[in-house]
């Protein structure tokens, strides 16, 4: 029987979840919450990387390739080559810093510098894999993903930071390989000038706005979690990604939902407007069960998840009522979210990204220097709240004005 995209999604990003909290238990465990600390530092910086290859090429390559001058496979070799040479850049960056920087942020840079360029192109081309419909291969790559770091962690790569992250970049290797080989349409490298083209008349008309707000929040985010590593030590830092590991599950339902709800709603603006609304409530009230129900299973088993971390984790329990409280914030706007980026509201969007990085940082760092973590967490809580309603006040403007168009024509919204 065949599934829905979105059973696909949920069952992919549930193994990508899994996969990151195997990851962050066995580093917590083995290394303790200072060693956990320098690896979240890494991590974070290589989801801004990841972050930023979503605004300028998942996206655009997605949202344009009905209308592109290009065939899909032109599309999709120029963005793997855009993809491949800024993870190589980044790569090289990562080294540099690394080597000639001292203290934990540096070497987590350094230990996940070899995976940028693997990683990057495994989450363009499984985004690829969902056009394609064939999130059946996707799922399946998640899967070698997390086989694959399980065995490189039982061949004995598991007692230092360096090693743990190699068992985990080894499986990004391995699924990207399956991604590669699972798509209809050949991978494979494209010339520099084919590549730089498709970056400006394609690329950039969507993407500079996202990837503008891009930088700022991922700038914001890696200031939030550097700084509290400043303020309140690493330590501080490996507690509350554990906490997160477990409890932010936007992090498994958000991307599922993105990557099955987008094009339908990319269909429904163009097409019937007037029942995009109701589409994007469904995708949200969806997102917000979701949530619900794994929170009431992780918050009645809290006692066992925490355990899986080790024993130095119990003193940030605390952290899981303001974590929570943030994700529900987060859930309720993703299916309007979802609406704006389909309706090419590329600066609206990028509106929101800012003004959210800037309550996130000025809510976090100073309750973090004044009260300590917990107030921290509360305050990252709350930076949500303001970025929700200005997407249900946009989404909603949104809809209307494209349903009181006689012919949608959302091209001109991506200038």
């Amino acid at each position: 029987m065949r599934r829905s995209p979105y059973a696909w999604s949920l069952i992919d990003q549930g193994l990508s979840s899994g996969t990151t909290l195997l990851f962050t238990a066995i580093a917590a465990r083995n290394l303790g919450p200072a060693g956990l600390g320098t690896v979240a530092l890494g991590y974070a910086a290589l989801l801004i990387a990841v972050g930023f290859e979503r605004a300028l090429i998942i996206d655009p390559l997605l949202t344009r390739i009905q209308t592109s001058a290009r065939s899909a496979g032109e599309a999709l070799r120029a963005a793997v080559s855009a993809t491949t040479s800024g993870g190589l850049v980044l790569t090289l960056v990562a080294v540099a810093v690394g080597l000639s920087a001292s203290g934990a942020g540096a070497r987590g840079l350094l230990i996940f510098a070899p995976w940028v360029a693997p990683v990057l192109v495994h989450s363009l081309l499984k985004a690829w894999l969902y056009r394609e419909e064939r999130g059946g291969i996707a799922t399946l790559s998640s899967a070698v993903w997390l086989a694959a770091m399980l065995l490189g962690v039982f061949a004995g790569l598991g007692d230092t930071d360096w090693q743990i992250t190699a068992a985990w970049g080894t499986g990004a290797c391995a699924a990207l390989a399956v991604t590669a080989v699972g798509t209809r349409h050949s991978v494979r490298l494209t010339g520099p000038r084919a590549t730089v083209a498709w970056v400006r008349h394609e690329a950039l008309s969507i993407g500079l706005w996202r990837v503008a707000s891009s930088m700022v929040f991922s700038a914001a985010d890696y200031g939030r979690v550097a700084g509290i590593s400043s303020i309140l030590g690493p330590a501080a830092v490996g507690g509350y990604r554990a906490i997160e590991t477990v409890f932010a599950p936007t992090s498994l339902i958000g991307p599922a939902l993105t990557s099955s709800g987008l094009p339908p709603l990319r269909t429904s603006v163009e097409e019937q407007a007037a029942r995009t609304w109701s589409l994007a409530v469904r995708i949200s009230i969806l997102g917000t069960a979701l949530l619900v129900a794994y929170v009431v299973v992780v918050v009645l088993a809290k006692d066992e998840v925490i355990r899986i971390f080790g024993a130095e984790f119990d003193e940030y329990e605390n952290l899981i009522p303001p974590m929570i409280v943030g994700q529900l914030l987060t859930g309720s706007a993703v299916g309007f979210g979802l609406l704006l980026a389909a309706a090419r509201q590329v600066r609206e969007l990028a509106f929101i990204t800012v003004v959210h990085a800037v309550l996130m940082l000025g809510l976090a760092l100073p309750l973090a220097a004044a009260r300590g973590l917990e107030a921290a967490a509360w305050g990252i809580a709350a930076a949500e709240l303001v970025p929700l309603v200005m997407v249900v006040v946009l989404a909603r403007r949104v809809v209307t004005t494209f349903a009181q168009r006689p012919t949608p024509d959302v091209a001109g919204s991506d200038a």
